[in-house]
């Protein structure tokens, strides 16, 4: 019972002195932001499997990104021309 409350505290402890250290929370913000583009490759990727929902909402993501640009793009050049007709 008293395993994952000693695991935790380890946990803590190691987090502790490496923060205690000369560039502890430099070392620290390298783990995490290395753990992160791990972790997003690793779903990204993960194009073996039967689920690939990440990268079918990001090309749709993206799409409608494109299809918002233009619209946006058209709304002012037809707000430039009306200004300039004034």
């Amino acid at each position: 019972m008293c395993q994952p409350i000693d695991w935790v505290l380890r946990v803590v402890n190691t987090i502790r002195a490496v923060l205690d250290a000369k560039n502890g929370v430099l070392t620290l913000l390298i783990v995490v932001l290395l753990g992160g583009f791990a972790g997003m490759a690793y779903l990204y990727n993960d194009a073996k499997s039967e689920r690939q929902e990440l990268r079918t909402l990001l090309v749709e993501f993206t799409k409608f990104q494109a299809v918002q640009t233009e619209v946006l793009r058209t709304i002012d050049s037809r707000l430039t021309n009306l200004e300039n007709n004034k």
